[in-house]
This record gives structure tokens, sequence and C-alpha cells, in this order.
């Protein structure tokens, strides 16, 4: 620290970090490297505290002064230097892009690095979910995050196996490589968590590997699917932590006497009971094909909580990627409750996902489907989605029948996750994972949260153009309540 103030007093007393005539549009504050190393009055009121110590009786409230002195400028540094690595990954992402690289973008992270560094006009977001354009600098740079504005994503396991392709690494590779630009940017935004379901890769672990314990096959997707998105991320200038979590569940839920859960690729009639005669499995029909089901109960406990909340609270630059497939299921030995054993069951990743969100005190839980919002009589001409719908009126619509397939948990996560919140305006969103950057606007998908209205519900109402597997698509921006 002594060290660093030594540097800022000769740097402020020899001049220098004065700017060229090329950079002569951004506008230096006497010299000083603001927003790099320390202010003259940062520097003047640590060393007037020190002096102030040195040349009295040096008591202990001078010293203890001194010391929370240090300590509020350790923090102010540890931004300042958080904003040059940030500056330094991005300005490497956008150089390096290839054939891609376009010189306008470039020359804007630079001024607004420059800004950012010489006038500390860092600036925040207006409105995080009014859907408004943010600066630059404000996106790209700003190492203390807005406050009220932590989140968890849940992205589905299909959104890492395109429809059609084979489930291969590398397919994986490239589905995550697609996805992680929208990420990375919402996470320069916003403070998030991201989670992420893995019922393609666990089911063919599973067909791979018959014999091997369900909870094991989970805990490796997880390993997996962590690994995939952090390499894709991280190319997007996204560092990640990657954390698998067990999480505990009632061994006498519901769920173990009849499980729902779909795990792994479609088969044909034939072929399922082929493997259901082979290895024990339960099928059920999934549309025209057939799937395996396993139990799927509630999560309970989530035991790394406090080390995600940890690297949110340390670590603000770092997204965490856990929960993946819900957790590791585990159970806690009733004559021992600290030994823990694995448990052969899939929890849900969006109950979970909403549980790590409430634990977490998030504002805001999304859950990212390949199918847009809500919709009412989904895939029929008659098609429409929600804009906006309270707890209370998705409950009245017995969301889980009234939605059939994956779409009534997604729902009753979102119901749990709001309800459950200590926060009055806790939200939760749904919607198309290319429309992400979107459903913070409202623009698209359904947004789920406490409102006063006669209805408990707004439709999106607009011109249909085409019907399709994802309900009508449609142009038009217009609204209407009902």
């Amino acid at each position: 620290m002594l060290r660093l103030a030594l540097l800022s007093l000769l740097v402020v007393g020899s001049g220098a970090f004065v700017t060229t005539p090329a950079l002569s549009a951004v506008r230096t504050q006497r010299a000083t490297a603001l927003n790099l190393i320390m202010t003259e009055e940062e520097i003047s009121a640590i060393l007037s505290k020190a002096n102030g110590c040195v040349e009295s009786e040096c008591a202990v409230s001078d010293v203890d002064d001194l010391i929370a002195e240090l300590r509020d400028q350790q923090k102010v540094l540890s931004a300042r230097l958080e904003n040059i690595m940030n500056a330094v990954a991005h300005l490497q992402a956008a150089n390096a892009a290839g054939d891609k690289r376009k010189t306008d973008d470039v020359r804007s992270i630079v001024k607004d690095m420059l800004r950012v560094f010489t006038t500390g006009l860092a600036g925040r977001a207006a409105s995080r979910l009014q859907g408004r354009a943010t600066s630059i600098a404000s996106r790209t740079y700003s190492s203390t995050r807005p406050a009220n504005d932590r989140i968890v994503i849940a992205v589905g396991g299909n959104a890492l196996q395109r429809r059609g392709e084979r489930l291969t690494i590398e397919n994986m590779l490239k589905a995550a490589a697609d996805m992680a630009p929208t990420i990375a940017s919402l996470a320069r935004e916003h403070e998030l968590v991201l989670t992420h379901g893995n019922g393609p890769q666990v089911g063919e672990l599973a067909l791979e590997r018959s014999a091997a314990s369900f909870d094991v096959l989970g805990a490796e997707s997880m390993g997996q699917i962590g690994y995939v998105l952090a390499q894709a991320l991280s190319s997007a200038g996204c560092p990640t932590a990657p954390v698998i979590c067990q999480v505990v569940v009632d061994m006498q839920h519901e769920a173990f006497r009849d499980p729902t859960k779909f795990v792994g690729p479609i088969y044909g009639a034939k072929e399922a009971t082929a493997l259901s005669q082979s290895f024990g499995w339960i099928m059920k029909p999934d549309g025209e094909y057939f799937r395996r089901v396993v139990p799927s109960p509630p999560p309970v406990e989530i035991l790394q909580v406090e080390a995600i909340r940890t690297l949110l609270e340390k670590c603000p630059s770092v997204l965490p990627i856990a929960c993946g497939g819900g957790g590791v299921p585990v159970s806690r030995v009733p004559s021992n409750p600290r030994t823990l054993v694995g448990v052969e069951a899939v929890i849900d990743k969006d109950r979970c996902g909403a549980k790590l969100a409430n634990e977490l005190d998030a504002d805001g839980l999304i859950i990212l489907t390949d199918g847009g919002g809500i919709w009412q009589n989904y895939g029929k001409p008659d098609a429409r989605e929600m804009k906006l719908a309270s707890p209370e009126y998705l409950l009245g619509t017995k969301a889980g029948k009234a939605f059939p397939g994956s779409m009534g948990p997604k729902i009753q996560a979102a119901i749990d996750f709001v309800q459950n919140s200590t926060k009055d305006d806790a939200w939760a969103a749904i919607g198309d994972l290319r429309d992400a950057s979107k459903i913070f606007g409202n623009e698209e998908g359904t947004l789920i949260k406490k409102f006063s209205h006669s209805n408990g519900v707004v439709w999106r109402e607009r011109k249909k153009v085409a019907t399709g597997i994802g309900g009508p698509k449609l142009s038009s921006d217009q609204h209407k309540s009902g």
C-alpha cells in the first residue's frame, strides 16, 4: 500500500499521465491518474493521518483511523485494478477477432476506456429491466456491480444440443460458443449465477455406462458441461468458476414413487422396450417418442450455497456456474446427519435454480427455453403468449396441468422463487435463449411477478404470420390486458 501511495505521489509530482494531442478530446483532472492509481485527495488523506500519528502520541484511535483509511483505499484500488484487468480482457477479445475484427469496435472500447480511466465517467445502466442501451464503459469496465441486480439464469441442457445433431463434445462446444456472447454480455451488466440442465448429457452417459450410479453420472455430466461452458465463456471474455453442488433431497417424497423426469435421448417404441428390459429403465412417452424417466424430487438444501455467495462477494468479475442439472442429489444418513449418500435421481434444474436464487437473495430468476415464454393453447392456431402474469394467476391455472410437458415445472419454479423471495419486487422470467437480452425489458418472453391487475395477466397481441413447434411466430409489438 505504501509503495502504491509513493508511486501515486511521484506520478502527481512529475506530471505523468499528461494526455497527448491525439487524446485531447479526453479531459484529464490535473494530470491525476484517476481510476488507475490514486488521486491527490486520496493520497493527502492517508498522509495526513500518517503524519498526525507520527507527530503526536500515535494513540490507539489514531492508528485505528489510519487503518480504516487504508482499508477504504484498498477497496478502491482493488476496484481500479479490476478495471484495468477488464479493459485488457475486452481489448484482447476485440483485437483478436480475426476476420471479424472491426476497427470501429476496438476504437470505441479504447475511447470508453479513456473516459473511465481519465475522467471517471464510468456511468451505470439507467434501468436494468427497462431494456435501455448502456454505454460500453458502464457495461464493460464497472467492477462494482449495480445494487439490487443479482440474477440467476437457468439454461436447459437442450441448449447444448441442437435439434437433429448428435450429442458430441464437438457439437456441444459449437452450441456453447453460439450462446456464450449473449451470457457474457449480460454478465457485464448484471451480477449473474448460471445454472444449466443436463438431461441429454446424463442420459447419454447412462447409455454408455449402464452399471454406473446415476448420481455419479450426474456429477460427471456437470463437470463435462461446466467445462464446455467455461471454455466458451472464457473465449467471450467472461471468466467463470464451475461449482459441482451437492443438493439434499427428501427420500420420502412422492417423486420416488412415480418417476417423471425425462433424461437422455428420444427412442422409438421398440428400442425403448428393449432398453427397459435390458437395464430396468422406466420409459414414458414424450410426444411421438419415448424417453427414460427417473425420480425428480425437489431440492431441500444446497450444500455449496455459501461458497457460491463468497464467489459473488469476493470475485465480482467471475461468473459462478452452479447447481448444474439441479445438483448431485444426496441424502443424509438418519443416524449420522453429517454423512451423505448419493441418490439415483435428477433434481429439476429450474426448481433448484429457484431455490438457489432464493438462498442467494437474488432479485431475479430467468429460465431460458427453446420455445419462448408461457403460451395458452401452445402450438394451436389460437395460441397466445403471456407478457406478464402474477403467481396467483398461474396457480389458479394449475400450472403443471394447464401447461403440459417441460413447461409446467418451469412455471412452478418461477412461482416458487417469486413467492418465497424476501423482496416484494422479486421477479422471474421465462423466454427463448435467443431473446435473452430482450427478456430483461419484457420485450420477449413472460414476466412473473406480484402486481395489481383485475385478471392477473397481460397478453401479448401480435399479428400471426406462421405456426410452428414453438407456437405462432409473431410480428408487431402491441399488447393488451385480458
